[in-house]
């Protein structure tokens, strides 16, 4: 060690490169934070949707599709993300004319969702190294910055989920914790729902998770509140008939019962709508930095659901893994692409992978994250140059409609 300085080298290396990935995703969240000035709102349909809903609940209207023929119920999309934005309706506010002040909602719940990401990693014994390569992978995906800065419910459904796991992992740690930590966690988890209708597969799975260890107390406490919070829109749902137009099916709740795997027909077609959503769940997370070459992103993620599947002896990932699988296999058979139902899914992979042990294991992880996160840090400085130049985010890997 040379005089002078507190460290040797070796040591300020390692400094270094434990506060790499948090560079990394800072670097990454400042470029998402950019695409918040690009005007075009409303593009992706589903956006249009809650923007209408919330539009017309600040009306008075009621909660309907107000761009619609006929204004219709809204019974497809939950209500929760719509009601995040009718206040800004309400204060006299235009998505058109003021685009950024309507995607910093779900901006802000991108970084609730980072933040409960951290502690729930912390929570589950990985290093604030792991936990910043988890962060850093995560704030990489096009698809995180896409749903992070369109009105979308997919980023505040994974940040309602993850606070979830969070105050729920917290009573499995300590059996002497007071139940208001799984009624906050349950409370989290049925406005998840409220947010996103796949977000009930994680309630599903942390249910089985509570019934596997036999704490009957805390299963019931969650079910309960679950189900008292979901009642009125499961009513709201089932008292309101689907329209006879096919078109117009499309966003009633009819569409939730039709798009099973099993209603495509024999069992063949079952297996390809599985083998096919399995395939494009592996080359989900990596897509975006393979430049959408699908059977390059499905080699580039394989091993790190190995690693993750790895992680289920250890005892502090058993919630994780179960509140991971059940909305896995959930949309595995769902006739639809995979990417934004298992938008929440994919940090916990990464966190699951990280928590199997062994040094190897971590430091191979380590370069491939690096690899995924350098990828990513230029496609989205490049996507964003062409959403400026555009007037519209790319969507994924592809530029967008003009």
């Amino acid at each position: 060690m040379q005089a002078g300085f507190p460290f040797s080298r070796q040591e300020r290396l390692r400094a270094w490169v434990a506060r790499l990935p948090w560079i990394l995703a800072g670097s990454l969240l400042l470029l998402i934070s950019l695409r918040l000035a690009v005007p075009a709102v409303g593009v992706l349909r589903d956006d249009g949707i809650y923007l209408s809903s919330a539009r017309a609940l600040a009306s008075g209207k009621g909660y309907v599709i107000d761009i619609l023929p006929g204004e219709p119920p809204n019974t497809k999309y939950p209500p929760l993300t719509s009601l995040l934005i009718t206040p800004l309706f309400a204060a006299g506010l235009d998505p058109i004319q003021h685009p950024a002040a309507f995607k910093a909602v779900p901006f802000l719940f991108l970084v609730v969702w980072l933040s409960g990401l951290r502690r729930l990693g912390l929570l589950v014994g990985l290093g604030t190294e792991c936990v910043g390569w988890v962060i850093a992978c995560t704030t990489a995906s096009a698809w995180v910055a896409y749903c992070g800065t369109m009105i979308m419910s997919d980023i505040p459904a994974a940040a309602l989920i993850t606070w979830g796991m969070v105050f729920m992992l917290r009573p499995l740690q300590d059996r002497g914790a007071p139940l208001g930590w799984t009624a906050a966690a349950a409370l989290l988890l049925g406005l998840a729902f409220l947010t996103r209708t796949h977000a009930a597969a994680a309630v599903a799975g942390t249910a089985l998770f509570l019934l596997a260890r036999r704490d009957f107390v805390r299963l019931v406490l969650l079910c309960g509140i679950c189900l008292l919070l979901a009642a009125p829109w499961l009513w709201w749902v089932s008292a309101i008939l689907a329209p006879q137009d096919p078109v117009m099916q499309y966003y009633s709740a009819q569409n939730y019962r039709d798009w099973w795997a099993w209603k495509a027909g024999g069992i063949t077609r079952w297996l390809e709508v599985a083998v096919l959503n399995f395939a494009m769940f592996l080359a989900s997370p990596s897509q975006s930095i393979a430049l959408g070459a699908p059977i390059l992103g499905s080699i580039a993620f394989a091993p790190v659901l190995v690693l993750a599947a790895r992680s289920a002896r250890l005892p502090q990932m058993q919630m994780i893994l179960h509140a991971l699988l059940a909305p896995t296999a959930a949309a595995l058979l769902w006739q639809w692409r995979p990417m934004r139902l298992l938008l929440f899914v994919f940090p916990l992979v990464w966190m699951a992978a990280f928590g199997s042990g062994g040094r190897l294991g971590r430091r191979f992880l380590t370069v491939l994250a690096l690899l995924f996160c350098l990828r990513g840090l230029w496609l989205q400085g490049y996507q964003v140059r062409l959403a400026y130049q555009d007037r519209n985010p790319p969507l994924f890997v592809n530029r967008a409609d003009s």
